[in-house]
């Protein structure tokens, strides 16, 4: 009895955070713009900047699933991958992070979840094409 007490515990505890999802991850992503928009002289962020970075999209990413938005995994997985490549951003890989900021807005403000259907699959083609292009 004890287990299925502490299995109904962790999922009550999963909904009350899920409530607050959208808000809390919009919050997060307004700290990664910051970072982003704070370049130094060059045009770069620093690898304190990229670290504190790749913290935020490796949280964004990993609870993305978790509250019904595998788009949102998707999209901060992609930026992780990039976080992990580069230790000092320079201005092509903020294009491809702003962009991926700005598509990770769209999917929580309009609360797309699920894959987001053709929407969804049109997105993450147009995120991997920019990420090509630079």
């Amino acid at each position: 009895m004890e287990l299925e007490q502490q299995l109904a515990a962790a999922a009550a505890a999963i909904q009350t955070l899920g409530l607050d999802y959208v808000e809390r991850t919009l919050e997060d992503i307004s700290r990664a713009r910051a970072i982003v928009k704070d370049t130094n002289a060059d045009g770069n962020v620093s690898e304190p900047g990229c670290n504190a970075l790749f913290l935020i999209f490796h949280d964004i990413k990993g609870q993305g699933t978790t509250f019904d938005y595998p788009l949102v995994t998707h999209i901060g997985t992609s930026l992780c991958t990039l976080l992990r490549e580069d230790k000092v951003l320079n201005s092509k890989d903020l294009h491809i992070i702003q962009h991926h900021i700005a598509a990770l807005t769209l999917v929580l403000k309009h609360e797309i979840s699920g894959d987001g259907g053709p929407l969804g699959q049109k997105l993450l083609s147009r995120l991997a094409d920019i990420a090509a292009a630079v």
